[in-house]
C-alpha cells in the first residue's frame, strides 16, 4: 500500500465555516455555535484511494487558520510552507468575504512560488441570504486558476466531501508517494521553524518596548 502524506491548507475570512467544514468532512458533525479558531489547528484525515491500479492512502493533513488579518501577517509563512493544496472558503451570504479572496491569494503569493491546486469554495448554501452565486464564484475561479470550485454548506454536507476528496485525488498521482511524504515532513518542521521564530521576535521586541519605557521613565 502507497502512502501520500499531503499538506492542506483552509484561507478565508472570519466566520466563512473553515473549521466547520473540517468537522463535516473529518468527523460528520456540525455546531451552529460560532467555533473561533486560535491560531492554527491540523486535523488529519486518512483517505484510502485506487488511481489508474494503484492504491494508495492519501494522509490528508488539514491545516485551518485563524481569520483575523492581523494574526495571518504573523503566523503566514509557517502555515503555507510546503502546502500542496489550498482551499479558499468565503461565505455566500457576504460578498466581501469573496472579494477578500484577492487579499488571502495576495498573502499566499508572497510564500508559495509553486503552482499549488487550488479550490474555492462559497459555503453556507442552507441559507437564503444569497449575495453572490457560481457565476461569480467561477470568475475568481478562472482569476486565480483555481482546478474547481464549489458552493457547499458545511451544515447539511453538501458538496464538502467531494471538495476535499478532490484535493486527495489531485495528490495521487505522479511521483513516488514515500519521496513526497519525506518533503511534506520536512517542509513542516521547517515551518514550524518559521513559526517558533516569527513568535519569539515578536515576544523579544514587545519585552526590550517595556523594558526600555520602565528604564527611561526611572522604574528600574
Amino acid at each position: 500500500m502507497e502512502m501520500i502524506k499531503a499538506k492542506i491548507c483552509l484561507f478565508g475570512d472570519p466566520a466563512v465555516g473553515k473549521t466547520s467544514l473540517i468537522r463535516r468532512y473529518v468527523y460528520d458533525m456540525f455546531d451552529d455555535k460560532y467555533l473561533t479558531t486560535l491560531g492554527t489547528k491540523v486535523t488529519k484525515k486518512i483517505v484510502k484511494l485506487n488511481w489508474h491500479g494503484r492504491d494508495i492512502d492519501v494522509v490528508m493533513m488539514i491545516w485551518d487558520i485563524v481569520g483575523q488579518r492581523e494574526f495571518t501577517n504573523l503566523i503566514k509563512d509557517a502555515y503555507f510552507y510546503g502546502a500542496k493544496g489550498l482551499i479558499g472558503v468565503c461565505d455566500i451570504t457576504r460578498k466581501e468575504t469573496l472579494e477578500n479572496i484577492d487579499f488571502w491569494m495576495g498573502k499566499i503569493k508572497e510564500i508559495v512560488k509553486e503552482d499549488v491546486p487550488l479550490i474555492l469554495i462559497a459555503n453556507k448554501a442552507d441559507l437564503e441570504e444569497r449575495q453572490f452565486g457560481e457565476n461569480e464564484l467561477g470568475e475568481y475561479a478562472k482569476k486565480y486558476n483555481a482546478f474547481r470550485y464549489f458552493i457547499t454548506s458545511a451544515k447539511t454536507g453538501e458538496n464538502v466531501k467531494r471538495c476535499l476528496l478532490c484535493h486527495g485525488r489531485e495528490n495521487s498521482g505522479g511521483d513516488n508517494g514515500l519521496d513526497r511524504q519525506i518533503v511534506t515532513i520536512i517542509a513542516e518542521f521547517h515551518g514550524f521553524l518559521y513559526l517558533f521564530s516569527h513568535i519569539f521576535s515578536r515576544f523579544l521586541e514587545r519585552f526590550l518596548y517595556i523594558f526600555a519605557i520602565h528604564y527611561s521613565s526611572g522604574d528600574c
